[in-house]
């Protein structure tokens, strides 16, 4: 889109805009927030993101002055050319035109004299020399115009290809430079951010470098520590026939029964079955029971 006599990339500049919008509720939110290591912590996110979007709207414009402009300046010329390269055929046709009535005349002056009888024939020869000799100087005309515009529109396509190639190379470098340094910009803003991010204190009485997760205080020390697991250990197997909902620990482990049997012959896990705890009654079968 063409704006102000310069080509903008609204695409890329609506994107522009969305991130910078979204980066800037940051400072809303750490404006809102109650704890104040992590409002800090959320206004720096948010000054960093308002320097990104003026860092973000920099880059576009010395993408569209140094990329994008060159680039349709190249479009023009690629046009320009084709248009020299048009009236380069034309010219060409044209001298063939006046060859091939050139050829068709004296084709024509051949025929009269060869069968020129009578004052009448020699008129119409001398026409016919007229129209010849008219002829000639036409195609001589043509012939030095088409000769002039195919060296001139050949020595500007050479100079075009050559001077295309060392543009593009510059333009290609520059936009890659230009891109590298907008991305170190970008990492040197948010690594700034880094520290002070992680200053933010969680709840848990410890040092905020305690209260890290494993993944962020690996980020920060550089390397990340890997967690030992718990060797699980087997031992005997416990039943649980009933866990109250509303009781204590010490009422939930009197209804646990271990089940341990040393004798491989007898059944592993016997039915253990008390008649004085049942709530069927004495002698009554809980299995048949309803």
């Amino acid at each position: 889109m063409e704006r102000n006599g310069k080509w903008v990339n609204v695409d890329y500049t609506n994107r522009i805009m969305e991130e910078s919008t979204a980066l800037v509720s940051f400072t809303l939110l750490g404006k809102s927030e109650e704890n104040p290591s992590l409002q800090e912590g959320l206004s720096h996110i948010g000054h960093c993101s308002d320097k990104l979007s003026i860092l973000a709207a920099e880059h576009a414009e010395r993408e569209a002055l140094h990329f994008e402009e060159p680039i349709f300046d190249y479009i023009r010329l690629v046009g320009a050319v084709k248009a020299a390269l048009q009236k380069r055929n034309e010219v060409h046709y044209a001298y063939g035109a006046a060859v091939a009535d050139l050829e068709l005349k004296e084709t024509a002056l051949s025929k009269l004299l060869k069968h020129a009888r009578g004052g009448s024939s020699e008129e119409k020869v001398q026409f016919a020399e007229s129209e010849v000799r008219t002829a000639q100087q036409t195609m001589e005309d043509t012939k030095l115009e088409d000769d002039i515009v195919t060296e001139r529109v050949m020595r500007e396509v050479e100079r075009f290809k050559r001077d295309k190639l060392a543009d593009f190379k510059h333009i290609i470098l520059d936009y890659i430079q230009m891109q590298i340094e907008y991305s170190k910009k970008v990492e040197d803003e948010w690594q700034q951010v880094i520290p002070k991010l992680a200053l933010i204190h969680v709840e848990n009485g410890g040092s905020p470098l305690a209260s890290m997760s494993p993944i962020s205080e690996g980020a920060t020390n550089g390397n990340f520590q890997e967690q030992e697991t718990a060797p699980t250990s087997l031992g005997p197997v416990i039943q649980e026939d009933y866990i109250p909902l509303n009781g204590d620990l010490a009422d939930s482990l009197s209804d646990l029964t271990l089940l341990v049997d040393a004798d491989v012959g007898q059944d592993p896990y016997p039915r253990q079955y008390d008649e004085q705890r049942s709530p069927y009654g004495q002698g009554s079968n809980p299995d048949v029971s309803l």
